[in-house]
């Protein structure tokens, strides 16, 4: 089993410093093409872009036909009147960031568009609890590449990666990039890497997916500093915990 080893919580609080997470970032020893085609079959996560930025901001989980789940650290770059959106342009009506950004890591934040579109396909939050050496799926577009050479270019096209939970913190996950030559490397192995932040990391259950986390930033620590390589540790905020809340905001209550 994967583990983030001696890894305390609450110090990753206080003291490390993350790069944010973008683009999905794959094994070098297999084919792009695995990849491209195991994100056809996964709920695609909506790309978010602002006309005030003219560029991506990051990605976002439909959770309703007008809400867009994300992280805190992309939401408060997000203003309402922005027009965000693909294939469609579609007017930011409010922006919700949780209260204990940034103090505490809850890099968590709600996006709530100026109308439905059908363009959205929701996931539900995940109703159970994330637990170490469960396999999750990353999904994103954007800067690629893989583990030798970190994010090296993009295409626009949607990824998708697996990868198993090493550690379980109070607000957090963390998932380690194991080179292939690992034991502890899964088949089509990934990981968030340069406009993928608030992404989603889905938990595949009996009755579908469900939205377990959201992509955070990478501790480069073990990698000299390095973005996307093997060996990086990556951290998605824990969304499975803030039901409660979601579930407030979008309807209205809080």
């Amino acid at each position: 089993m994967k583990r983030v080893a001696g890894l305390s919580f609450a110090l990753f609080a206080l003291s490390l410093t993350l790069t944010p997470a973008f683009a999905i970032v794959i094994r070098h020893d297999v084919p792009d093409s695995k990849y491209l085609e195991f994100a056809t079959s996964v709920p695609s996560p909506v790309i978010l872009f602002t006309n005030r930025l003219g560029s991506a901001d990051g990605m976002g989980t439909w959770i309703t036909p007008d809400w867009i789940l994300t992280a805190a650290h992309v939401g408060e770059m997000i203003k309402v009147g922005d027009s965000i959106g693909i294939e469609r342009e579609l007017k930011v009506e409010a922006v919700t960031v949780h209260a204990d950004w940034p103090d505490m890591p809850v890099d968590v934040a709600l996006i709530k568009v100026s109308r439905a579109t059908g363009d959205a396909k929701p996931v539900d939050v995940c109703p159970v609890t994330a637990l170490e050496g469960e396999t999750v799926v990353f999904v994103g577009a954007g800067d690629f590449g893989d583990g030798k050479t970190g994010p090296v270019s993009a295409d626009g096209k949607m990824r998708a990666a697996r990868n198993v939970i090493s550690s379980v913190g109070e607000k957090f996950v963390a998932f380690i990039f194991d080179s292939p030559d690992s034991e502890d490397a899964v088949e089509l192995e990934g990981i968030s890497g340069p406009g993928d932040s608030g992404g989603p990391a889905y938990l595949q259950t009996k009755t579908g997916f469900c939205v377990l986390a959201v992509s955070s930033g990478q501790d480069t620590e073990p990698t000299g500093g390095l973005e996307g390589r093997y060996g990086v540790i990556e951290y998605y905020s824990r969304v499975d915990v803030l039901r409660d809340w979601i579930m407030e905001v979008t309807a209205g209550s809080d």
